[in-house]
């Protein structure tokens, strides 16, 4: 879990430690070793059916802003309490993954954990964890000083309003990560004309479908699906 304890550690002021407690909590009263709690945490293997289990209820739980504001239940009140209750429950027993996540999909207003359905929303589902999805994109890196840019400008999709919806527009889809200058030197430039400036890596980089017929505002909703599915494909090697 060495990507999510950087997560964890370089994100302190807006990360909640919750999950962390929480996994704690676990292995400290679910391991059959006397040594202190960091040495119980180095027990866990990668290939140990319970690491596996608790990197997959991790990482869900970040994507899916269970511990942000506004999804569905107080992090520090309800949603502790509920979840710290299932782990308790499980004393003994393996990780109580599907306990878990039954327990945030009857409480969040919403909590996905099939990605294949996620292809047609653009991950609107994953708004709240946003900034989870941005650090598996660009291969685990904080980049907290950047500024989120839209791939395809706003200004350019005013002509096409009447057939789209802000969410869409806003869908992490669409969105990408660059510096303050970048962002002022993009503005609301074509896209193929922007890549046209950069190094060759730019595409690979954000994750850009390589169809230079789908960068025209035209094709938006197809972009929106090919960036999606490269995206998916990202999470989803994420957690294997």
């Amino acid at each position: 879990m060495t990507n999510d304890y950087d997560w964890f550690t370089k994100n302190k002021k807006t990360t909640s430690p919750i999950p962390l407690y929480l996994l704690t909590y676990y292995i400290f009263y679910n391991q059959k070793l006397k040594a202190d709690l960091t040495m119980q945490t180095r027990a866990f293997d990668k290939n140990n059916s319970d690491f596996v289990a608790m990197r997959k209820w991790l990482r869900f739980s970040l994507l899916n802003g269970v511990f942000t504001n506004g999804c569905g239940w107080r992090p520090a009140q309800k949603g502790l309490r509920l979840l710290h209750q299932t782990i308790k429950d499980s004393k003994g027993k393996n990780f109580p993954i599907e306990d878990l996540f039954d327990v945030c999909k009857q409480n969040l207003h919403s909590f996905k954990v099939r990605l294949d359905n996620n292809r047609k929303t653009y991950l609107d589902e994953f708004q709240l964890g946003r900034e989870y999805v941005f650090y598996i994109m660009y291969d685990y890196k904080i980049l907290s000083r950047y500024e989120e840019d839209h791939i395809i400008a706003k200004r350019l999709l005013d002509v096409l309003k009447k057939n789209l919806d802000e969410k869409q527009i806003n869908s992490i889809a669409n969105l990408e990560l660059l510096t303050p200058s970048e962002n002022k030197s993009k503005a609301d430039m074509k896209l193929d004309d922007w890549i046209r400036q950069q190094s060759d890596d730019y595409v690979r980089l954000h994750l850009i479908p390589n169809d230079n017929s789908l960068w025209k505002p035209g094709s938006f909703i197809n972009f929106l699906e090919a960036r999606t599915k490269l995206i998916l494909e990202k999470i989803i090697k994420s957690l294997e």
